[in-house]
């Protein structure tokens, strides 16, 4: 997400302030997997040029970078069979249920762009439905996903453990997988490897992490006109950070 407060060109003709807060502006700041990518903060600066950027991320590292927005998920009650889910829309549907009909003894539930819902021996596979996923994500005892940050923060904020596959030269999803990974809340992959998920499933569950309403805390920030600089404002959010086994 990236909401920018004003136009970019009016801060200079018109001295509107302007704010931008997305996840993209943590990337202006030397977080892992970008270390020596110097020339990203300033390709970012002069894609949006304004005053002043708030990062979203799942770390502050010692920068003006919030916690990410989300809302705490619905919890759905739980199937009496165990399944993983999988969202890889960047790989061929054919590839994917190939590999993961390598564990026979797995339970998968693909959801992939497709007309209707099919089932390969183990592999249920749903077309995209944005009513039935996140239910699925409840549900499930863990996700295989690019390392996306929207899909990746639903899953620490259920507790569910991550198998990622970050798309290769998207230096943002390398970013985020090495910073998952730095956590401990995700196993890394480069390619379908069948090491890689046989490693993944026999790791354990993860506790949720619960998030301040950091959009209602911001709008505050911004109608009281203070702390420009947002040094409070994230180190009190950062504060409200939980960690529990359930919702």
């Amino acid at each position: 997400m990236i909401l920018n407060l004003s136009l970019p060109g009016q801060q200079n003709s018109k001295k509107i302030p302007s704010l931008g807060l997305a996840h993209q502006y943590a990337l202006r700041y030397s977080l892992p997997g970008i270390e020596r990518a110097y020339w990203l903060k300033y390709a970012i600066d002069l894609f949006t040029p304004l005053e002043r950027y708030l990062g979203v991320h799942w770390q502050a590292y010692n920068h003006p970078i919030l916690p990410p927005l989300i809302t705490q998920p619905q919890p759905y009650k739980l199937t009496s069979e165990a399944f993983i889910l999988v969202y890889l829309p960047f790989e061929a549907t054919a590839k994917v249920v190939e590999w993961l009909t390598h564990f026979s003894e797995v339970r998968f539930v693909i959801y992939a762009d497709v007309p209707e819902k099919a089932t390969v021996e183990n592999i249920e596979i749903r077309p995209l439905c944005r009513q039935t996923f996140p239910e699925a994500l409840s549900q499930s005892q863990g996700v295989i996903c690019n390392t996306g940050f929207g899909l990746c923060s639903e899953a620490l904020v259920l507790g569910k453990k991550i198998l990622t596959k970050p798309l290769a030269g998207q230096i943002e999803q390398l970013s985020n997988a090495r910073i998952l990974e730095k956590m401990g809340r995700a196993n890394v992959m480069t390619e379908l490897n069948d090491q890689a998920l046989i490693r993944w499933l026999d790791t354990g569950a993860q506790q949720c992490i619960h998030y301040p309403d950091v959009a209602s805390a911001v709008a505050k920030w911004l109608a009281s006109g203070k702390d420009l600089q947002a040094t409070q404002l994230t180190h009190e959010l950062w504060s409200e950070v939980k960690y529990s086994a359930d919702l």
